[in-house]
């Protein structure tokens, strides 16, 4: 019935006011002005059905009816995703699972620019990748849906997973985006190309801190910088001999299978990274690996890497750097 008046057909404009006696005038929602509550109203569409889609069938083609209905039932499909998205406590896992369902039913379907995408690309940015409001106002402009249904095959979590991409994974997916879709209008006199990534989300820290009971180590950044400094190599260490939960062993060694025998970087990814006033510009540690050898000692060696990396988090410079910053 919206459609069908926002189409300029009057009859359903007249049809309105008794499906929403509210809709009679344009002062009946608040006719006196005041600050006391409006009143509740009659909510009934089911009794207007028959007279409504009379109305359709006289007025709007039949074409114009099935491109309609195929792009609400779209929409209703993009309901239920937002529905996995905003859920609370619904895992990262369960999402995935629910982007991919979507773009699955989507495939081949040219994205149309509707209110129920538009929410769809902000509420998978606030999830994935950024609270940031300027972040999200400038990637909902470049990222669409289905580009995360190519991300979400190259994420590791733990089981249970809530957390996000860090901000530097954050800020080169955005930067890669805007620059696909802006190479057909540059003149360039090489090709641009992304490297090949796999991304470990945020709280894959707090499950190996967890996973080895080193939880003691979260002290350390309320102690003074002097015993901080004196005790960080001891902190490498210990991080260094702990172990990684299963389930992210098994997805480490899926993303060697995918990188092949080609070198890799190790690269830190913080939530509180590459943020106006705050690059933390070489204050986490970034490692360069040969990966080469058998495929148990390439996944020993980018294990160890990885650990390390996370131990660069109680680092004296980066403890400094972020209280400096009050985070």
């Amino acid at each position: 019935i919206n459609y069908l008046s926002w189409s300029g057909i009057t009859e359903a404009t007249e049809i309105l006011p008794k499906f929403a006696p509210g809709l009679r005038d344009s002062d009946s929602e608040n006719p006196d002005g005041s600050n006391s509550p409006i009143m509740k109203l009659p909510f009934d569409l089911l009794n207007l059905c028959d007279q409504i889609f009379k109305i359709a069938a006289a007025r709007i083609s039949d074409q114009e009816i099935t491109t309609k209905l195929k792009q609400w039932i779209r929409d209703e499909k993009g309901y239920q995703l937002i529905r996995a998205i905003n859920r609370i406590g619904a895992t990262l896992s369960e999402i995935n699972e629910a982007v991919a369902e979507y773009c699955n039913m989507t495939e081949g379907i040219n994205e149309h620019y509707s209110p129920t995408e538009r929410w769809l690309r902000v509420a998978l940015i606030r999830r994935f990748l950024s609270d940031n409001l300027n972040f999200i106002h400038i990637a909902k402009q470049f990222m669409a849906v289905h580009d995360f249904s190519k991300i979400i095959h190259r994420i590791i979590f733990p089981n249970g997973s809530h957390g996000k991409l860090g901000g530097k994974s954050a800020g080169m997916l955005l930067g890669q985006h805007i620059l696909d879709k802006l190479q057909a209008h540059l003149t360039l006199p090489f090709s641009l190309k992304t490297p090949k990534t796999w991304f470990i989300t945020s709280d894959g820290l707090t499950e190996f801190i967890h996973y080895n009971n080193l939880e003691e180590l979260n002290e350390i950044k309320y102690r003074e910088i002097e015993e901080i400094r004196a005790n960080y190599p001891n902190v490498i260490q210990l991080m260094k001999n702990s172990r990684f939960p299963p389930g992210i062993i098994k997805s480490l060694a899926m993303a060697l299978d995918d990188f092949g025998d080609t070198p890799l970087i190790v690269r830190s990814s913080s939530l509180l990274e590459d943020q106006l006033g705050a690059s933390f510009s070489g204050k986490y540690k970034s490692l360069f690996l040969a990966n080469r050898g058998s495929k148990q000692k390439r996944l020993a060696e980018l294990m160890d890497a990885i650990a390390e990396v996370y131990a660069s988090v109680y680092s004296p410079d980066s403890l400094q750097y972020r209280l400096e910053r009050g985070f």
